[in-house]
């Protein structure tokens, strides 16, 4: 049986819907559907998964700080946040 992939307004409904008083539940829950999501449509889980050494964060760090994208971030991201980021996605 193929599983659907759901709609944005579906995805909100899972996370927004929750009781406030569960909400760590509806974390969890959240997160292990995002897991399966991944999953299913072949995204890796990490990115030792797909070859990406630890000695080449500096280098995408370089890259991220480099790019313009990151710039309009509502949060302001450092390159101490890219190496975090890319440290804990490993």
């Amino acid at each position: 049986m193929e599983e659907s992939v759901p709609e944005q307004g579906e995805v909100s409904i899972l996370v927004d819907r929750r009781p406030r008083e569960n909400s760590r539940s509806a974390i969890l829950t959240t997160l292990a559907w995002l897991r399966d999501l991944k999953k299913t449509i072949g995204i890796a889980p990490s990115l030792s998964a797909v070859g990406v050494r630890k000695d080449a964060i500096p280098r995408l760090v370089e890259i991220a700080v480099a790019d313009i994208c990151h710039q309009t971030n509502p949060q302001p991201v450092t390159a101490k946040d890219f190496e975090r980021l890319f440290a804990e996605a490993m």
